[in-house]
């Protein structure tokens, strides 16, 4: 039999499942006053962290941050909720997953599995491009395999679109994202990451919201109850990988979002008022930067930040230090001729480390106002055209950012900490939870490959029936979803343990990531290669001044494995290449929510001699290590698919 290409499989299908009513797609939801499917309206965002419990009022964002950030109840005394009403709008009728985790990091493997409902083991998409790796030495999905969320409403009958950032291939602007199960995307070309100051979310974030709103409008006046599936994928808080360059950039060259501020001082927040310099790709704007006043003092750095990393895998303390000096690399390559340079390690910056880390973290939490002014225009247009009622909101992030965290950190490589891969996932809609003014809670562990499954229930639509009209159609076995359906907890019929897709209770997430971001990859560019021989030479000349790194990329075993549970954390660091032994990590978040004590030996994985958990003899806790490593490997192998 021919094997029909997803091109293919995308325009028969269509053809043929539109308007199709497929078993349980009517009267499904609780509270539904519509006949038919709802609409579907997935918003993410990139980069934000749920701030981590245990941390003090002044440490991290401050306080009312945290309420807002995290998804809590709010204080009487917040004064902080005028500069965020889309995230305050998003707990309207709001069902909040309390303890959910993304399933892999960085962006290009985190945003595969959001949109297929995999792992990467299963999907091969591993890598992130950036530093010296260009899009072609990355295992982008297959358009001829895989199916995405697009693909699956798709068969259902729903009309499938796409704005704003997509990060999960290198599509071209004349097809889009039709071989990935998407329409509309053109208008998002290009990819807005990498490039010129042009192509941050400041500016890009505007357009995609517009295209948005335009289509809310084309819907509204739609009469022909086609059901639709839209996701807008918004850039902030990613712009914080600018800070400071460039986000500013030296006179002469492409100009900056702002004008050129020389430092120390670290680089602050622009004041009310400000405006910037012309930029865009589609639509050329000069953007209001801070309409709002949004505060310079909105947090602290957190007590993790001098963690001296002495128990923890080697690769953080590499990883630490080699993120900020392949910034650097970069950096003063392209600024050679201008006599500036970057501040990149900020640890290393002497009596102004801390000032530029402290002023990293505020910029992160300025990222997420400027994500904020576009959430709320796209969720007032949602209210306005009158969708609201019969769609159903889902917001969530690929990942999170360390944010000076454990020995000063930044950005999300080589670690499992809660401030990389705890992120918020919020389900909102009267279609789910009747009662605007409460916030339902889903305390069990949740992962981003939930996601698919979990709308395929909402949309009251059956998985194996969607997969076997696909595999008709496009004469290809399909894997099984690695996620749990979530939709009778979501409507709050199930208060019952989360049962995973074998049938088993489920109280721990697995996360995976073999992004090795410092890495050269195979046949890089010449230009690529000299780079990274600038970069290797810059690690030997602090090697020389003492510091403790390995020579080149960060150091094995750097790729993760981790179980995530409501009070437990397993990590373990594996070399891919089988030369250096696991490394490990435990941690018990009822006494240590800030993950500071490892309680393993990271170089054995075996309890550390002084290791306490109060109420435990050591015999229990030695009984909950072993049975959390089975776990671990049990989850490893449902989600590689090597148990079939």
């Amino acid at each position: 039999m021919k094997v029909a290409t997803r091109r293919e499989f995308i325009s028969t299908s269509t053809k043929i499942l539109a308007g199709v009513p497929l078993a349980g797609t009517l009267g499904t939801l609780s509270g539904c006053k519509h006949k038919g499917k709802p609409n579907i309206l997935v918003l993410m965002v990139d980069q934000m962290q749920t701030p981590p419990e245990g941390y003090g009022d002044d440490e991290g964002a401050l306080p009312e941050l945290k309420e807002i950030f995290g998804f809590k109840e709010i204080s009487d005394t917040n004064a902080y909720t005028r500069f965020f009403p889309g995230l305050m709008r998003l707990r309207k009728n709001a069902v909040v997953m309390r303890k959910h985790y993304t399933s892999s990091a960085a962006c290009v493997p985190s945003r595969a599995s959001i949109m297929t409902g995999l792992y990467p083991c299963r999907t091969g998409v591993t890598q992130t491009d950036g530093l010296f790796k260009g899009p072609e030495n990355v295992p982008f999905l297959d358009p001829a395999g895989t199916p995405t969320i697009g693909d699956w409403f798709r068969a259902a009958g729903y009309r499938t679109h796409y704005f704003g950032k997509w990060h999960v291939s290198e599509p071209d602007q004349s097809e889009g994202l039709e071989p990935w199960g998407f329409e509309d995307w053109d208008k998002s070309f290009p990819e807005p990451h990498g490039g010129p100051a042009s192509n941050l979310g400041v500016y890009r974030d505007i357009e995609f919201t517009n295209d948005l709103r335009d289509f809310f409008t084309q819907k509204a006046g739609d009469s022909s109850g086609t059901p639709w599936l839209a996701v807008g994928s918004l850039v902030n808080p990613h712009d914080i990988s600018a800070y400071p360059i460039n986000w500013q950039t030296p006179p002469g060259g492409t100009p900056g979002v702002v004008d050129w501020q020389n430092y120390p001082p670290a680089v602050g927040i622009p004041p009310q008022g400000a405006l910037s310099n012309l930029g865009g790709i589609n639509q050329q704007n000069t953007v209001e930067l801070n309409p709002d006043g949004f505060p310079q003092a909105s947090g602290n750095l957190p007590s993790t930040y001098d963690e001296t990393l002495d128990n923890k895998p080697h690769c953080q303390r590499d990883f630490s230090l080699k993120w900020g000096l392949a910034m650097q690399t970069l950096t003063n390559a392209s600024l050679h001729e201008t006599g500036y340079t970057s501040p990149m390690p900020f640890q290393l910056q002497g009596e102004h480390a801390l000032e530029w880390s402290l002023g990293y973290n505020q910029f992160y939490y300025y990222c997420l106002y400027l994500a904020d002014l576009q959430l709320r225009r796209i969720l007032q247009s949602l209210d306005d055209t009158g969708l609201t009622e019969n769609t159903i909101v889902v917001f969530l992030s690929d990942h999170g950012d360390l944010a000076g965290s454990h020995g000063g950190m930044i950005q999300k490589w080589h670690n499992a900490y809660e401030e990389t891969v705890r992120v918020p996932m919020i389900i909102s809609s009267p279609l789910v939870n009747e009662n605007e003014d409460e916030m339902r809670e889903i305390r069990q562990p949740t992962t981003s490959v939930d996601m698919l499954p979990t709308l395929i229930g909402l949309a009251g639509l059956w998985e194996d029936e969607l997969r076997e009209k696909m595999e008709e159609t496009g004469g290809q076995t399909l894997a099984p979803l690695a996620g749990a359906d979530l939709s009778r907890h979501v409507r709050g019929r199930c208060c019952c343990a989360v049962t995973g897709p074998e049938g088993e209770e489920r109280d721990a997430v697995f996360f995976m990531t073999d992004d090795t971001i410092t890495a050269l990859p195979e046949a890089p560019t010449p230009q690529k290669e000299t780079l990274y021989g600038y970069f290797v030479a810059n690690v030997d000349a602090h090697i020389a001044q003492g510091f403790d790194l390995a020579r080149e990329s960060v150091c094995q075993p750097n790729c993760v494995r981790a179980l995530c549970g409501a009070d437990w954390k397993l990590v373990r660091y594996t070399d891919p290449n089988g030369v250096e032994a696991d490394e490990w990590e435990l941690y018990y978040h009822v006494t240590d929510p800030v993950e500071a004590v490892n309680l393993v030996d990271f170089s054995t994985g075996l309890l550390r001699d002084d290791a306490i958990v109060n109420g435990m003899a050591r015999e229990a806790l030695q009984a909950k290590l072993d049975s959390l490593k089975e776990e671990l490997a049990r989850q490893e192998t449902l989600a590689s698919g090597t148990n079939a």
